[in-house]
């Protein structure tokens, strides 16, 4: 009997496409944050949904858990990540 490769390819364009949306959905909203205010509060709930994927719960819609981590760490990420980055330009 032969061995079929297509489902462990399709786990892994699965994963890869999973990968493309959150990297965009990263980018749109490090850019509506206007750069300076999105980015540590994008790469926190970047990983938050990471973390949630290698948890096992990818039923959930992600981009819902991205935009509920988004919003409500938005000020906590910005104040931890202003705070250890600015001392490393001085």
């Amino acid at each position: 009997m032969k061995k079929s490769y297509a489902i462990p390819v399709l786990k892994v364009m699965e994963g890869l496409f999973l990968l493309i949306k959150l990297n965009f959905l990263m980018l749109l909203t490090t850019l509506l944050g206007v750069v300076i205010f999105g980015f540590f509060p994008s790469l926190n709930a970047a990983i938050t949904v990471t973390k949630t994927w290698l948890a096992g719960e990818s039923d959930k819609p992600f981009v819902k858990t991205y935009m509920e981590s988004f919003k409500k760490n938005f000020l906590r990420s910005n104040m931890y990540g202003w705070l250890c980055f600015l001392p490393m330009r001085l």
